[in-house]
């Protein structure tokens, strides 16, 4: 009887984990259904998550839409960035170059202003622009 209760207390945790993703990612759409009432912490905290998952097409997605709804945010240099990574994670070189490129325009004295800057050169070079 122990040895079943501890399987599914196994089994359990695993969807739980494996849900978790899923749920915290509704929860930051959520928050653009009221963007007044929206936590900038808790998106970037889904963001990061699915990023842990390599999910970077639902990280971009959120990344994007955080940055038109909450542009006066204080993750907005976060949001821009990852939109960036996420774009060129999924092989899409032109929303990579075009969010790398928002990203050194608005924040130059930003720590990661030096990556995206190295980051947009090489795209350019890769994909001629």
């Amino acid at each position: 009887m122990l040895k079943k209760l501890f399987i599914l207390l196994i089994l359990a945790g695993i969807v739980g984990v494996a849900l978790y993703p899923i749920i915290s990612k509704r929860k930051a759409e959520e928050a653009f259904n009221n963007p007044s009432k929206a936590n900038p912490q808790k998106i970037k905290e889904a963001i990061m998550l699915q990023k842990d998952f390599q999910n970077y097409k639902g990280a971009g997605n959120l990344s994007e839409k955080a940055v038109i709804y909450l542009p006066e945010s204080k993750q907005i240099p976060f949001f821009v960035y990852n939109a960036a990574l996420c774009a060129e994670k999924e092989g899409n070189a032109q929303a990579a170059i075009y969010w790398y490129g928002i990203f050194i325009k608005r924040f130059p004295k930003h720590d990661w202003f030096n990556q995206a800057s190295h980051q947009l050169e090489v795209l350019k070079g890769l994909h001629g622009n």
